[in-house]
């Protein structure tokens, strides 16, 4: 394979990373404005003029997802984060949970993974820049 389809190739690789990334972190907002909680603080907002349902400390929403990323369990030096399955636990649970956060949840995960991808795509890029920077002899 030629410099100049390594190039090519690194290019549409890291493009493709790139709007992966994009369209999963658009679905996640999708899916967290479909949460009860959302539309409870977007009625509020419009009766009251302020908003029960938003976090003081951070401004967000207080949706389902948000209450599992705050939800502490007692460890050995005191209170203790949920870890990534007590979390889906969270929000799979009836009295704690969302269908729309737990997707968003799934969603985070897979964003997760193609922020990988796109992190060894763009080191792929810069491999075959570099490669043609020294082929030029600069």
């Amino acid at each position: 394979m030629s410099a100049e389809q390594k190039a090519l190739q690194a290019a549409i690789r890291y493009e493709k990373a790139s709007a992966q990334v994009k369209a999963l972190t658009r679905s996640i907002g999708e899916e967290l404005e479909e949460c009860p909680t959302t539309k409870l603080a977007e009625q509020a907002w419009q009766q009251f003029g302020g908003n029960i349902y938003v976090s003081k400390s951070s401004g967000k929403v207080m949706t389902h997802l948000w209450g599992a990323f705050n939800e502490e369990t007692e460890g050995p030096y005191g209170g203790v984060g949920l870890n990534e399955g007590e979390i889906t636990d969270y929000l799979r649970d009836e009295e704690t949970g969302c269908p729309h956060c737990l997707r968003a949840w799934e969603l985070i995960g897979e964003r997760k993974a193609a922020r990988k991808d796109l992190g060894r795509a763009k080191l792929s890029l810069r491999a075959v820049a570099k490669s043609a920077i020294k082929a030029q002899g600069a």
